[in-house]
């Protein structure tokens, strides 16, 4: 059997159609509308191997800029790792997965990735150790009338698109402790597919809300903006009666808000964090518009 290892090959059509079905395999997505959109671009790169035309085995990495109080630093967000069922058991991630690691390890911080309870295991043997998080949430009912008109945004209408990314690539950070900048490549991703049922837009504001109401949980992904952010006007906005408890799955700063904060529930999630260098993640969450 003659593997050939192949990458950043998004505009080769027959390769990338033969990564987004092992993608679908695997885990059940697909990057092709992303690419046709013109949004998959130089951020998000793919590593493989192939066999003849087929993609089989796969290990992703996205370079990522972190916001901290300490300034700018350069870290790589290892993701999309799989094998073609009849060629697991070979070591094909392993042998990708130091690829990258050789590849990139000067240039980078830190690495760092996310995995499934599955193959929790697999990750410590190449120096990864599993890290806690937060998950901020608040019990408060806002109740005012000043409030927001949105509406949604439908991502197969190109101007709908173009709306969110203007507002995406000149948004401001919502936290100076733990964000990520130009980060628009991965959200964009999310806003395609899975996401796109709860985008909501502001036009004299020039904000955009991901939320989504699940039983008496108000989830609100992300908030994009290129003015200040008011939390509390937003809330008012758009939590309804049932609603008592609001998760904020980014970091956040706000004063007129009771935030509050307990441990992401890993296990409950099946999203172990893993990090290999340094990269402090006491007091804070993993914005997941940034999650691959």
């Amino acid at each position: 059997m003659k593997l050939e290892l192949v990458y950043d090959y998004k505009n080769n059509d027959l390769l990338r159609k033969s990564f987004n079905e092992l993608c679908m395999q695997v885990f059940g997505i697909s990057f092709e509308r992303w690419y046709q959109k013109g949004l998959w671009k130089d951020n998000y790169i793919c590593y493989s191997y192939k066999d003849g035309d087929q993609i089989i085995a796969n290990v992703s990495v996205t370079k990522m800029k972190l916001k901290t109080a300490k300034g700018v630093r350069k870290l790589l967000q290892i993701g999309t790792v799989m094998t073609a069922e009849n060629y697991r058991e070979q070591g094909l991630a392993r042998k990708l997965m130091d690829y990258v690691t050789k590849k990139y390890e000067d240039e980078y911080e830190a690495f760092y990735l996310f995995a499934n309870q599955s193959v929790v295991d697999f990750y410590p043997k190449f120096g990864y150790k599993e890290v806690d998080r937060l998950q901020f949430f608040t019990k408060e009912k806002v109740e005012s009338d000043l409030t927001y008109n949105f509406r949604k945004l439908d991502m197969n209408d190109n101007d709908d698109l173009r709306i969110l990314a203007k507002i995406a690539e000149n948004r401001i950070a919502t936290s100076n402790k733990f964000f990520f900048e130009a980060n628009e490549e991965i959200l964009y991703w999310y806003c395609l597919e899975i996401f796109k049922d709860n985008i909501y837009y502001n036009k004299d504001e020039e904000l955009i809300v991901l939320y989504a109401l699940a039983g008496d949980v108000l989830n609100i992904y992300d908030v994009i903006s290129t003015k200040a952010i008011n939390y509390k006007k937003i809330l008012a906005s758009i939590q309804e009666d049932a609603v008592k408890e609001t998760v904020f799955h980014f970091n956040l700063e706000v004063e007129d808000l009771s935030i509050q904060s307990r441990g992401f529930d890993a296990l409950k999630e099946d999203d172990h964090m893993f990090i290999k260098g340094k990269l402090n993640m006491e007091g804070l969450t993993y914005p997941i518009t940034s999650h691959t």
